[in-house]
């Protein structure tokens, strides 16, 4: 769309504020996966929905490292809720969903 592309413009500060708090998430996510599986998870949730309602903002050369991020987040809470075998086949279909969710439309 856009008209929200110039209401709401590309910037690298957002682009990093945005890898940020990816980044502090996806650290939630991987310290708390043993000790509290349900918080790991809500932040990979959180990470996810960063990407897919911040893209517009975020520049691309920002994003593709934002998105892997909550890519990590993802897998290792998915780690901590499931057993591993199906972590590994749910983790790269909820990953292609992801990619899907952060391109920059």
């Amino acid at each position: 769309d856009p008209s929200s592309s110039t209401s709401f413009p590309t910037t690298v500060r957002a682009g990093t504020v945005l890898l940020l708090t990816n980044s502090f998430l996806c650290l939630v996510a991987v310290n708390m996966v043993n000790t509290n599986p349900i918080m790991s998870v809500m932040a990979a949730m959180a990470a996810t929905a960063t990407i897919t309602m911040f893209k517009a903002r975020c520049p691309v050369s920002l994003l593709w490292p934002v998105t892997a991020l909550a890519v990590v987040a993802q897998t290792m809470a998915t780690s901590g809720v499931v057993s591993v075998p199906a972590t590994v086949v749910v983790s790269p279909i909820v990953a292609l969903i992801q990619g899907f969710l952060a391109l920059p439309m």
